[in-house]
């Protein structure tokens, strides 16, 4: 029996050995939640849950293989820890830029570039970079991230049918039970579907993190969000036995005695950002702002508009969706073969009936190949 490394293997490109050898993928993740609310939609106003699945480790096995130059060839596991190497580099962008502020969207207000949006658009890019599943060139193993983003009307007809109790308690059930659909949505879209790249795909789930908890007047109830989700996971999905649910205060420098609530500050922070791109592009805030020329402005520029300079921000986003969409036109093979495939999603939660449907989002390039247009289903 011999033992070769995964870096040694692709040195053997002139022999069959690895060539469509497939690891298997095992993850232990987090999931960060954030919310918004008062989207303009075509259907109307439309609050959001956006949940951010960070993996803790990220494991790949791969299977023995025969090779008539070798024998039995192993290679070992890798082992990746997502979530710690990108808490990493935010640090690391923060000492560049030498900002140690607080980070949401709604705080970025008029219409100058400061150092707030500059770590905001910087860290933003890192985000998208982290949800893809592979490398530009292939390289395994990559963070592995996914997002997911689903609008729903913030009241229905059947609120009071399905939800017993007074008003505020029957729209917190509301919530958290469009938050289990959400986190059922992200799982099982962001982690099926990749045979092409993984034999496998396990998932664990560790814990859901919240922007805190004060404004629900009382703790997320677990048996509605987790114990209900448990047996609609599909096989190869689970949650861990320890699992557990974390309000944190997404303002790092309120979190500086606790490492790790400091980290899932700084990634509530990034859930954050990626909502609020997703609402950029999906709602009326968005007409065609994004450009596609990727430059960062300099400090102190001052843009027309507030949307003009978020439209900067959330440019690393908007080039994530760009990309998707021109290798969509082109076709299936181009998009599926691409490190984002299925890495995210937005998707709309409608009463039908006594149910829900969950028609997708998506975006395609106009005939100028200029401007980003989101297709609602039905528009």
């Amino acid at each position: 029996m011999v033992q070769i490394s995964r870096l040694a293997s692709l040195f053997l490109s002139n022999t069959e050995v690895m060539a469509n050898i497939k690891p298997n993928a095992i993850l232990r993740v987090w999931l960060y939640h954030d919310e918004t609310k008062k989207a303009e939609l075509p259907e109307g106003k439309r609050h959001a849950h956006g949940i951010l699945v960070v993996p803790e480790t990220l494991t790949l096995e791969w299977p023995p293989e025969d090779s008539p130059l070798f024998g039995e060839v192993i290679t070992p596991a890798q082992q990746l820890l997502p979530r710690e190497g990108f808490l990493s580099q935010v640090q690391a962008i923060r000492t560049e830029i030498k900002y140690d502020g607080e980070l949401h969207t709604s705080e970025m207000t008029g219409k100058e570039w400061s150092k707030r949006e500059a770590y905001g658009r910087r860290v933003l890019d890192l985000s998208c970079d982290s949800l893809r599943q592979k490398g530009p060139r292939g390289e395994l193993p990559y963070p592995f991230f996914r997002f997911g983003a689903l609008f729903f009307p913030p009241n229905t007809p059947y609120l009071r049918e399905f939800y017993s109790g007074d008003d505020p308690e029957r729209k917190l059930k509301y919530f958290e039970t469009l938050m289990r659909m959400a986190i059922k949505g992200v799982l099982h879209y962001g982690y099926t579907g990749l045979d092409h790249v993984f034999a496998s795909v396990e998932v664990e789930v560790l814990g859901l993190v919240l922007d805190g908890d004060e404004h629900l007047r009382r703790p997320i109830d677990e048996m509605r969000v987790i114990e209900r989700l448990k047996p609609e996971l599909r096989p190869g999905f689970s949650i861990a036995p320890g699992f557990e649910i974390r309000a944190v205060d997404s303002n790092p420098s309120r979190c500086e005695a606790d490492i790790r609530e400091r980290g899932d500050s700084e990634l509530l922070q990034a859930t954050d950002l990626l909502l609020g791109a997703t609402r950029f592009v999906a709602d009326g805030t968005y007409r065609g702002l994004c450009s596609p020329v990727g430059v960062a402005p300099v400090l102190r520029t001052k843009f027309g508009s507030r949307n003009e300079k978020m439209a900067h921000v959330y440019q690393p986003f908007c080039s994530v969706l760009r990309k998707s969409a021109e290798r969509r036109q082109q076709s299936f093979a181009s998009w599926k073969n691409s490190g984002h495939y299925r890495s995210f999603s937005a998707s709309q939660a409608e009463p039908l009936g006594e149910g829900w449907k969950f028609p997708n989002i998506e975006w395609e390039i106009d005939e100028e190949g200029q401007l980003l247009i989101p297709l609602f289903p039905g528009s």
